[in-house]
């Protein structure tokens, strides 16, 4: 029999919810497929949930009240960095109701990353990482268009080891899209765009 220990984070339940066709096939059914995944990466997989259910497998929690779902590319584990800023909403989104925004004005061929992020929240387009790991998922259904341009998701912001601000974008390289974290202190210009609901 293993043991894992799992290190708690916020106050959802171990069971997983699923949907089909609108009808709610579980206990937990506000849990996202993002947070889905993420629980069962933090189990071990389809292995680790096997596991549990055949009760080979135990998982044991310090403190159930603080267990929490984090990004699929958690940069603090990954790297030591430390989370800035995140915006959690929405988790799920139609990625057909999504649209791409400039962020530059009229005469203006690039911009601070401080003014790039006042723009999103203006414009109603500052998702995250949480939402650019959302688009990666299902990358098939990112139109075609959109892979003239760097995605920025500048409502996550991470502070790498060396002091710099970092935001997710998502870039299309080599026949698929990819998830980068680039440096927010830089200039952003044309090449680069927000996502947001279409309005």
């Amino acid at each position: 029999m293993t043991i894992y220990s799992l290190s708690p984070t916020s106050g959802r339940g171990m069971f997983l919810a699923y949907r089909r066709k609108g009808v709610v096939m579980g206990k937990y059914d506000e849990l996202t497929r993002g947070q889905t995944e993420a629980l069962l990466n933090r189990i071990g997989g389809m292995d680790g949930m096997r596991g549990i259910l055949s009760g080979e497998l135990i998982v044991t929690l310090a403190n159930a009240s603080s267990l929490a779902l984090g990004f699929a590319r958690d940069m603090a584990k990954e790297t030591g960095w430390t989370l800035l800023e995140d915006v959690s909403e929405p988790s799920e989104i139609a990625i057909s109701s999504l649209e791409l925004v400039t962020f530059l004005n009229r005469g203006e061929s690039h911009v601070s990353g401080d003014t790039l992020r006042n723009r999103a929240k203006e414009n109603g387009a500052n998702f995250g990482q949480r939402q650019a790991e959302y688009l990666l998922e299902r990358q098939d259904e990112i139109p075609k268009e959109w892979r003239d341009f760097y995605l920025v998701f500048p409502g996550t912001v991470w502070r790498d080891s060396r002091g710099r601000r970092r935001v997710p974008s998502l870039n299309w390289i080599g026949g698929r899209w990819f998830l980068d974290f680039r440096w927010l202190d830089y200039d952003w210009d044309s090449v680069d765009r927000l996502v947001r609901p279409r309005k």
